[in-house]
């Protein structure tokens, strides 16, 4: 998101027919001095703060966890759905927490199952888009669903045009980010489901949000990577 807005072009106004009269040389550098103490005070914290933001790498990951300035609905949400998440799953999933609902967790009636090497999985709704955080037995177990996810990776740049490459995360936690894309054929379904995946390097957990090309999407990566980006 931009710190700043457009540049504000000001219109040229006519000179006045009676200039006005040059200010005393004295007054004049007694008030610069002054408005330049004054801007430091005024501004000098919000100067830093500005620069501390510019300098963050644009390919952040999700923001951060809701805070006390959450409204009500979030922090109650945040409240319901902490109490699917357990494990390593706690702080991983925190960012998406107070903005998804519906959670359910392996175990639950018709919650998700667990596939082969998992301990634990937790799938909600944010709109039109799944959720779903899972815990692995292991880095190796979870790894090699990653290999099966970049796999899917490839397939998409047939599947969905503008599919964006793997990458490795630059901040702490330390992750991999990878889109991808399936295709479903049945007789009922013959549709195109696109997903971001991520996890963390340090723990055998990973997440992915993912939704229907066409329907979910309009054809366009640009929302679900906004919406990864920016949960709330």
């Amino acid at each position: 998101m931009p710190v700043g807005g457009d540049a504000l072009i000001a219109a040229d106004y006519p000179r006045r027919i009676i200039p006005s009269p040059p200010p005393q040389r004295g007054r004049l550098i007694l008030g610069i001095l002054i408005g330049l103490i004054v801007g430091l005070v005024l501004f000098g914290g919000a100067g830093f703060a500005i620069a501390r933001v510019t300098d963050r790498p644009i390919d952040a990951g999700p923001a951060p966890s809701a805070s006390a300035s959450a409204s009500l609905y979030e922090r109650s949400q945040l409240a319901l759905s902490r109490t699917k998440v357990t494990g390593n799953l706690i702080a991983f999933s925190e960012t998406w927490l107070p903005y998804v609902s519906g959670c359910s967790r392996d175990g639950d009636p018709n919650g998700p199952k667990l596939n082969s090497g998992e301990v634990s999985r937790v799938a909600c709704e944010r709109g039109a888009v799944r959720v779903t955080f899972v815990e692995y037995r292991s880095i190796s177990d979870r790894d090699k669903m990653r290999t099966r996810v970049l796999g899917q990776n490839v397939d998409a740049r047939a599947l969905a045009p503008g599919v964006a490459n793997p990458t490795e995360g630059r901040e702490e936690p330390r992750g991999y980010y990878i889109e991808y894309a399936y295709k479903t054929s049945s007789e009922t379904s013959n549709r195109v489901y696109v997903g971001i995946w991520w996890d963390s390097i340090n723990d055998p957990v990973a997440g992915y949000i993912l939704t229907s090309w066409e329907e979910g999407l309009d054809s366009h990566w640009e929302p679900l990577r906004d919406l990864w980006k920016n949960p709330r």
